[in-house]
């Protein structure tokens, strides 16, 4: 995926997906100084994340579904860039062995979830 450096210069992000706070944290510790140095925090338009690590770093927030808590939560964003609260990129995100980490978690945990999710014996 191709980001602008635009989106990652931008005093926050709003989308609907949990990838654009993986791919902004990986992509601000790896990429060129210029963006390198981005800023600013994502806002998530969801009522819940499968990665609270990137809210426990402080470069993502849920704003909920309404309107309200969605400028409440851009608002916050943009107040936490302009007092220089970018946060820190995810360790987990930028580890190099970020592959072989998900195959050994996937291998670990398919036996468990096959039996206590979908009760397959």
């Amino acid at each position: 995926m191709k980001l602008t450096r635009g989106y990652f210069n931008s005093y926050s992000r709003v989308g609907d997906s949990n990838i654009v706070n993986e791919s902004y944290s990986r992509t601000r510790y790896f990429s060129s100084d210029s963006v390198r140095s981005a800023s600013g925090t994502t806002v998530c338009i969801r009522t819940s994340t499968e990665r609270p690590e990137t809210i426990d770093k402080a470069c993502f927030i849920i704003a909920g579904i309404d309107e309200k808590s969605l400028l409440q939560a851009v608002d916050t964003a943009v107040s936490l860039n302009r007092d220089g609260q970018h946060g820190i990129p995810v360790p987990d995100y930028v580890d190099e062995n970020v592959s072989t980490k998900v195959v050994k978690i996937i291998q670990s945990y398919t036996g468990i979830v096959n039996r206590m999710v979908w009760r397959k014996f």
